[in-house]
């Protein structure tokens, strides 16, 4: 019997030998093997023109996670934090001595979804929030 685990499906893969033969090793169906951080992200819609940060929190006191934009160029206006999924959410943007402060009492509407194909896992959780000054 072949093996179905991670590992031979990866090297298969990098090696791009894909069979159709149901007994190869190689034979990773319709996966794919595509990473699926779930995440939220804050969309700024107007972002400062000098360098900010964006730091987020679960409500009521959960700790602070920040991403900083050192270049307002370069960051489009787009925060994204991995691997946090709260109900509520409480969002600061920072620039110079100015702070705004948003809470959304939530729940927000996560969406799921499965790169990899329909049954294949992993399937990651991701909410996009639009933050306006």
């Amino acid at each position: 019997m072949a093996e179905t685990g991670i590992a031979p499906r990866l090297a298969c893969a990098i090696l791009g030998l894909a069979t159709t033969t149901p007994t190869s090793a190689c034979n990773i169906g319709s996966c794919s093997l595509l990473p699926c951080p779930s995440a939220l992200t804050v969309q700024l819609t107007s972002p400062p023109s000098v360098p900010y940060r964006v730091e987020v929190y679960a409500v009521p006191n959960g700790p602070r996670l920040i991403w900083t934009c050192g270049n307002s160029a370069t960051c489009g206006g787009i925060a994204r934090f991995p691997d946090f999924r709260p109900e509520r959410v409480g969002i600061e943007v920072i620039v110079a001595s100015d702070t705004v402060r948003r809470e959304v009492r939530g729940p927000i509407q996560y969406v799921k979804s499965n790169p990899n194909g329909r049954g294949c896992g992993p399937a990651c959780e991701s909410a996009a929030l639009t933050l306006a000054p």
